[in-house]
């Protein structure tokens, strides 16, 4: 009888084991969906813009559109690489406006023909240490950037 109560304690403690678990991993994964949906929430977002006034011989500008600031930005020139930069960090509302990418004073890169379309690459994290990339392709019949978020 008393060997019939231990096994009977052993059973019911390992499906209390079991079940702890199982609890443990559905709280992980409610607290994972949570940190996804504050950082949707204040996630930044970076697109390149030019001013039509300024016609072939504007200097594109960087915008976070983002609900959040971004944080270690670099950009790239896709079709020539040496043309590059890093800004510490871009806030949502700039207060002096848009980031100019002062690299491209005095040349108009975006203009040359070339067999692909040029594109603006910008990779940058949140506060939390996500990253994220935007890139930022220039269409040259209609003079203004069209971008994609990876």
């Amino acid at each position: 009888m008393h060997m019939a109560i231990q096994l009977l304690s052993l059973i019911i403690s390992a499906a209390t084991l079991v079940y702890l678990i199982k609890y443990v991993r559905a709280t992980d994964v409610i607290a994972k969906q949570s940190v996804q949906q504050v950082e949707a929430t204040f996630r930044p977002a970076i697109v390149a813009v030019t001013d039509p006034r300024d016609g072939l011989g504007g200097v594109p500008k960087l915008v976070n559109i983002g609900k959040g600031p971004a944080m270690e930005v670099e950009w790239f020139l896709s079709a020539l690489q040496n043309i590059r930069g890093t800004i510490p960090y871009l806030e949502t509302t700039r207060p002096s406006g848009p980031y100019s990418l002062q690299a491209f004073s005095d040349m108009k890169p975006l203009f040359h023909p070339s067999d692909k379309l040029p594109a603006i690459v910008c990779t940058y994290k949140s506060i939390s240490g996500a990253r994220y990339s935007s890139t930022s392709t220039y269409d040259v019949n209609t003079g203004v950037f069209s971008t994609t978020f990876q």
